[in-house]
């Protein structure tokens, strides 16, 4: 019985150790896709990063977190696609925003800006200035409100 527990035991460390965080921290701009490199030129020109967290999952892909020294987060994916723009109380560029979702948040929430939108294949979902969070599918249609 001994003998199982610590087998177990030790598949339990190998496995953690195998699966360990394998995150980059880097400043240098290169290391990042090219649109990726775009996108922070043209959007956030006048603004410096602060750095660079690179991800590089076993499983996954590689993401690329980029803090901006204003506090802005800005998510890639390996390819460079933005997946998630987090101003944290500031306003999101309109760059990251499509049209018909911005045109619903301002009808249905006249003055408050949109914080925060992330992207994946199905879906959108902001977070305005009053903390309110909507979900939108790829069609823009509102899926829900919290």
């Amino acid at each position: 019985m001994r003998k199982i527990f610590a087998i177990l035991i030790l598949g339990i460390v190998i496995v953690t150790t195998a699966c360990a965080d394998n995150d980059v921290i880097t400043r240098n701009l290169n290391e990042l896709p090219a649109p990726a490199r775009t996108i922070l030129k043209q959007q956030f020109a006048h603004t410096k990063v602060s750095y660079i967290k690179i991800d590089k999952d076993w499983f996954k892909s590689t993401t690329y977190d980029v803090q901006l020294v204003n506090g802005t987060e800005v998510s890639f994916d390996s390819k460079g696609d933005w997946t998630e723009v987090d101003g944290k109380r500031s306003e999101v560029p309109a760059f990251f925003i499509p049209k018909e979702i911005k045109k619903q948040v301002n009808e249905m929430f006249p003055g408050e800006k949109i914080t925060k939108i992330e992207k994946d294949s199905r879906k959108y979902e902001v977070e305005l200035t009053n903390d309110v969070e909507l979900k939108f599918d790829r069609k823009f249609n509102i899926r829900e409100i919290d």
